[in-house]
């Protein structure tokens, strides 16, 4: 009696669970309310500003307006802008236009100066946007290690050659001041050459990926650029990296290479957006993951005015081990 008794109070609680869970889907479901594209509410279009100031080239920047989302018309790209630089809230000059929304300066821009740009356009808000022009990168030192397992090679099959594979390990140290916040971005570059000593124009990408860490890195590695800060320092002035370069292509005249690595000092507002981009091409739209915003500096628009200072280091010959 007692089993039969079990037995239909268990039925009665998994019957509970189930009309639960019934009537939160039932709820749910009656709460839901379906948004229909014309009921979305419509923002005023606003100028948008790309500007990346660079060490020894003249201050450019692309100026274009904002779209509904729901449009599938391309960008408005504005030539009738008006685009004033300021040094330092020092007016300098108005941008010449070049077409397609481009408007280049006659300055060459200075390390440590606040740059601003103010564009007005008939019809929009103005819009600003100011960097600083950080400064240059001191030559690092690096060594190549674990040479014994790391290495760039050609193997051969049956009298066919295949691309170039493999990786070299490499330890690099930047020096750093402790008592400013700095933001640095690697990427690498590779050079191939024959038994000769010529260049092979050959169509040939490099690959970098971070193995260290330790380091703090806001960007996700996605194989062309590593992107630290100088949160986490070693020894007090310096930060120290481990990562690997790879090669992808190549061809069977190549007898060594050379690596090259462009460490750029890069303007924080710059280092978020960057980050902020790249995190939200990673994370795509998905159900299951916070929306990622794309981090704008611009008032009353929208883009980015950032700055950096990019300096290219060799930093080894390696040789093409044939296989």
């Amino acid at each position: 009696m007692k089993t039969w008794v079990n037995k239909i109070s268990k039925m009665k609680k998994k019957n509970q669970i189930v009309l639960g869970l019934v009537y939160a889907v039932l709820f749910i479901t009656g709460c839901q309310k379906i948004i229909e594209p014309k009921d979305l509410p419509e923002q005023d279009p606003r100028l948008v500003l790309n500007c990346l100031i660079d060490k020894d080239s003249l201050i450019t920047v692309n100026v274009s307006s904002s779209k509904s989302i729901l449009s599938g018309k391309d960008y408005k790209f504005l030539d009738n802008a008006t685009c004033v630089l300021y040094e330092d809230d020092q007016l300098i000059e108005q941008l010449t236009n070049f077409k397609n929304g481009n408007f280049t300066s006659k300055l060459i821009p200075k390390i440590n100066k606040r740059y601003t740009l103010k564009v007005s356009a008939s019809g929009f808000e103005t819009a600003e946007g100011s960097t600083i022009l950080p400064d240059s990168v001191t030559q690092p030192r690096s060594e190549r290690y674990d040479l014994a397992n790391s290495n760039y090679r050609i193997f051969s099959f049956g009298g066919a050659s295949q691309p170039i594979s493999g990786v070299t390990k490499c330890k690099l140290w930047i020096k750093d001041n402790p008592g400013v916040k700095n933001y640095y971005t690697m990427s690498p570059k590779v050079m191939l050459f024959d038994s000769s000593g010529n260049v092979l124009n050959l169509n040939t990408g490099a690959y970098i990926y971070n193995n260290n860490t330790s380091v703090s890195s806001d960007g996700y590695n996605d194989g062309q650029v590593i992107e630290i800060t100088d949160e986490t320092l070693v020894n007090g002035s310096e930060i120290q990296l481990d990562f690997n370069i790879g090669i992808s292509g190549g061809s069977p005249s190549v007898a060594y290479a050379e690596v090259y690595l462009t460490v750029s000092n890069t303007s924080e507002d710059l280092y978020k957006y960057n980050t902020t981009l790249r995190n939200q091409l990673y994370t795509g739209v998905s159900l299951f993951a916070e929306p990622v915003l794309v981090f704008n500096n611009v008032k009353n628009g929208m883009g980015i005015v950032g700055s950096m200072y990019s300096t290219t280091f060799f930093l080894y010959k390696a040789p093409i081990i044939k296989q």
